[in-house]
């Protein structure tokens, strides 16, 4: 088993690995690659959320179109697709089935464990010491933090591309002349 596929799984890995490393100083460059765009670049925009973020991502390289498909099919009476790699997404549009995106969380570093740090006043290392309560488990709040910075991202895509209109009249935004 792999260190990515250790940390996927939510076991114990090195998060040294050569692999996982270079796939943080990718994320990094994709990232610093998002904020200097132009904001109304929607296509190169579009092009690197999904890299970083959606559905199969850059592993689409590695798959045939045909793999690559999500072939729709019916589940009684709904139309669902028999695989997600797009993420929800075709052509920048929902196709019904559930958006994914990944994320990453910080490990809390206020933990009882001594670490190391810097005595500012003293101008020397210094060893710290967390002292009290702490609640070292964040998922629960992490959640709630993603929903939020997923709506966020949309509100602001779609005031980019609409204005203020989608919020003042937003049963008909997507109208020609807005």
């Amino acid at each position: 088993m792999t260190e990515r596929e250790r940390m996927l799984s939510g076991q114990l890995y090195d998060a040294g690995d050569e692999t996982l490393t270079a796939a943080r100083g990718r994320a990094k460059r994709l990232t610093w690659r998002y904020h200097q765009l132009d904001p109304t670049d929607w296509d190169s925009r579009t092009q690197i959320l999904q890299e970083l973020l959606v559905g199969t991502g850059f592993g689409f390289a590695d798959l045939k179109g045909s793999e690559a498909n999500d072939a729709f099919r019916m589940k009684g009476d709904s139309v669902v697709t028999a695989t997600n790699h797009n993420a929800g997404i075709n052509g920048g549009i929902t196709n019904g089935m559930p958006v994914v995106f990944r994320t990453a969380v910080k490990p809390t570093p206020s933990i009882y464990k001594e670490q190391e740090t810097v005595d500012y006043i003293a101008k020397q290392d210094a060893p710290l010491s967390i002292q009290g309560r702490h609640d070292p488990c964040i998922v629960p709040r992490a959640a709630i933090v993603q929903t939020c910075a997923a709506a966020l991202a949309v509100g602001d895509l779609m005031t980019a591309r609409y204005g203020t209109a989608w919020m003042e009249r937003p049963t008909s935004y997507r109208r020609e002349g807005l």
